[in-house]
């Protein structure tokens, strides 16, 4: 009989000690990694701008009125176009360059006029 009792205590001296283990490792969660690393060039801080207005360009060499590049986002995983473009809008972005290898540079164009975006041809990647 007395082996029966070790017994049990030793199941229950288990179940506390596996209890134990789930509760301090739910405890530990590690956060969800982070997806964009965005590097602003100055300490200005730009009004946001409107996400579906951002056009994207493939080269410097595309646009056509100057500019000034204010940031850049490295895209850490895959993702998608709509994510970019309202990181971009955040930062006050009208434009973004998709530099490759999830790179993009932030462009403020610097004779940008609200109702010039209307006639402006939004570009697809």
């Amino acid at each position: 009989m007395k082996s029966f009792k070790i017994k049990d205590e030793f199941n229950i001296i288990s179940y506390i000690i596996l209890i134990s283990i789930i509760i301090i490792l739910n405890s530990c969660r590690i956060p969800a990694p982070r997806v964009f690393d965005t590097i602003m060039y100055d300490k200005i801080e730009y009004k946001s701008t409107n996400e579906n207005y951002i056009i994207i360009y493939e080269s410097r060499l595309d646009i056509n009125q100057k500019y000034k590049e204010i940031g850049a986002i490295k895209a850490i995983k895959t993702t998608t176009v709509e994510e970019i473009k309202s990181i971009a809008a955040q930062k006050g972005a009208h434009a973004i360059i998709n530099d490759g290898h999830l790179n993009y540079t932030l462009i403020r164009f610097l004779d940008w006029k609200e109702e010039k975006k209307k006639d402006v041809d939004i570009k697809k990647i």
